[in-house]
């Protein structure tokens, strides 16, 4: 079979995917669980497919602590089919859905510009280079396994159909439009924008071109669709959780649009700082815009490619401003902004609209094209602040280069097996209170109390006004003695103790105070004089085990606590404020006490 450009692009796609992904999967040290917050999906995911419905502890509350309910219902059915190897499903589909977006992305440049029957073009490379050199497109749309994948397919695929009105002259079928915009309200919250946007996209399209009439009757299907997903959704959280939106929306956004709006321009001053290459593309957006408005003003009839700058336009500019408005996000390599990015590399290498309005700049002689596209890929490596360079940094999370994610979900995992294995002793698992709930949730045996408000109605509702941590700015203390778990852990709930020796209570250090995450996210309930009272930092240990368990524990916990099965320690609490360090030190574990 002879070789085309129509069976080349979708090998150089998928292998470039393939070999791209294996490198990060070593790089993250195959990480088969994903992210901490994956972690939180999949709770669900195993309560829901195990018939419990959707509760984060058995027995507990209905709430909907995951951002996208069809992605919850996929991880269910997978689970169904597969059990606890329905994880690996879930990369499968991300990676299929992944390829199919980045494959019709670069087909659809290669119409822009007339290169389709090329084996290879420079569209073709340098997008590729600059979507899998730099980190975190892999890690968000497969890797993580989250729903940014399949929300990444949702927005890409729905923008290029709307762009093909213009390149093909191909109407939009109504029903395929309004499908997708009913699967996008199930995928997530921002889709009531983007639903919107992308319907009036569709308005305007028709009406210029074909009359008013017909664009109203263009947009009737989809504007029921959307209307009827939307509120039949609503109405369904409302009978079922008690509230319109997920709870994750009441964790995390804050009711003062003034806060959302500065950590929202943060947010953004960092995806351009983090990815320069980006700052560079959207600059040469904006600058696209700017050509078509003088050409319009010059009453010029506009171009087929023209069109197809705005449609783009249209949906990257609201994409941009829409994390700026909620607050942005904690996550590092903005992930509400990869399913964007893309689509600024495809308005900047549309190189047929650039020759139009700057004239002919194309390199004729291959030999120079090659070169000069090496060049490119070569400066994309080096260009972005984080790089697969990163992975061979010897302390990558101390580094603060690689994302600490998966770190997060493995550490929460392994911690909360220890302690099934510690507490299976006691009378009952404690409940445990924790930061970082996902991978220790999906292990622990007992009770996970999230006091960051993301899977707990109370700790979310309780003030309306976030103050904190983007994203861990929920805890409120008064909440927190309403709930009252048996142990509150420091980040990941607790700290598996091994070496003893000279184990140091961090709250008698003075950095402990001066912003240090776990004291701020906790609104420095260390220093409340009810939790002094109640709760004590202890080392636990189950007699026949060769660790111990670190946690602020309940007094009357530890009073349930049979002495003949376990040792306990109690380091004393010396901070003084402007006090030196004071190491604590402990004997050494011994077996079988």
């Amino acid at each position: 079979m002879r070789l085309t450009g129509r069976t080349s692009l979708p090998c150089f796609v998928f292998f470039s995917l393939l070999f791209a992904l294996l490198v990060y999967w070593i790089g993250y040290e195959r990480p088969a669980y994903g992210i901490d917050d994956a972690n939180i999906y999949m709770v669900y995911m195993r309560h829901f497919a195990q018939g419990h419905g959707f509760v984060w502890n058995l027995g507990g509350e209905k709430v909907e602590g995951f951002t996208s309910l069809l992605w919850t219902l996929i991880g269910a059915l997978f689970y169904k089919v597969s059990g606890e190897h329905y994880v690996w499903l879930l990369l499968a589909l991300s990676f299929l859905l992944t390829f199919i977006t980045v494959y019709r992305l670069l087909s659809f440049v290669r119409k822009c510009n007339g290169t389709q029957e090329q084996l290879i073009t420079t569209s073709d490379v340098l997008i590729m280079a600059l979507l899998l050199l730099p980190l975190g497109f892999i890690e968000w749309n497969i890797l993580g396994l989250m729903e940014t994948g399949l929300w990444f397919f949702l927005v890409v695929n729905t923008t290029l159909y709307l762009c093909n009105y213009y390149l093909a002259g191909a109407r939009p079928l109504p029903l395929a439009f309004s499908a997708m915009l009913a699967i996008m309200i199930l995928t997530r919250p921002e889709s009531m924008a983007f639903g919107l946007l992308f319907i009036t996209i569709l308005f305007v399209q028709r009406s210029i071109t074909e009359g008013l009439k017909r664009g109203i009757y263009a947009i009737l299907l989809p504007m029921l669709t959307y209307g009827a997903t939307l509120i039949s959704l609503m109405l369904w959280r409302i009978s079922y959780f008690g509230y319109p939106f997920p709870n994750t929306y009441y964790a995390k956004v804050s009711g003062s649009l003034k806060d959302n709006i500065s950590h929202g321009l943060a947010y953004l001053h960092k995806l351009f700082y983090e990815y320069p290459q980006v700052a560079f593309a959207f600059a040469a957006a904006l600058l696209a815009a700017i050509l078509i408005f003088i050409k319009w003003r010059k009453k010029a009839p506009l171009s087929s490619g023209d069109k197809i700058q705005l449609v783009l336009l249209s949906v990257i500019l609201p994409a941009i401003c829409l994390p700026v408005l909620t607050g942005g996000d904690h996550f590092k390599y903005a992930r509400f902004y990869q399913c964007i990015i893309p689509l600024i590399y495809a308005a900047a290498f549309h190189f047929s609209f650039w020759k139009a309005h700057l004239g002919n700049f194309s390199i004729s002689n291959r030999i120079h094209r090659i070169l000069l596209t090496a060049a490119a890929c070569f400066g994309i490596f080096f260009i972005a602040k984080s790089t697969l360079y990163d992975f061979t940094a010897t302390d990558r999370i101390a580094a603060v280069r690689i994302s600490p994610e998966f770190y997060h979900a493995r550490m929460g995992r392994t911690i909360a097996t220890a302690e099934d294995a510690t507490f299976s002793g006691a009378p009952h698992y404690p409940s445990v209170g924790i930061l970082a709930a996902g991978g220790f949730a999906y292990a622990y045996n007992g009770t996970t109390i999230d006091l960051m408000g993301l899977n707990d109605t109370a700790m979310a509702h309780a003030t309306r006004i976030k103050q904190g941590f983007r994203n861990h700015a929920s805890f409120d203390i008064k909440t927190f003695w309403k709930l009252r778990p048996d142990m509150v852990g420091t980040f990941y709930g607790g700290e598996v103790i091994k070496d003893t020796s000279m184990f140091n209570l961090s709250e008698n250090t003075e950095y402990f105070r001066n912003g240090l995450f776990v004291y701020v996210a906790y609104k420095g309930i260390f220093d409340n004089e009810d939790f002094i009272a109640s709760y004590l930092p202890a080392l636990v240990r189950l007699k026949t085990n060769d660790f111990w368990i670190f946690a602020y524990y309940n007094k009357d916990f530890l009073a349930s606590l049979d002495k003949g099965k376990f040792d306990i320690f109690f380091p004393v609490r010396r901070y003084k404020p402007g006090a030196p360090h004071i190491p604590v030190n402990l004997p050494p574990p011994q077996m079988g006490l």
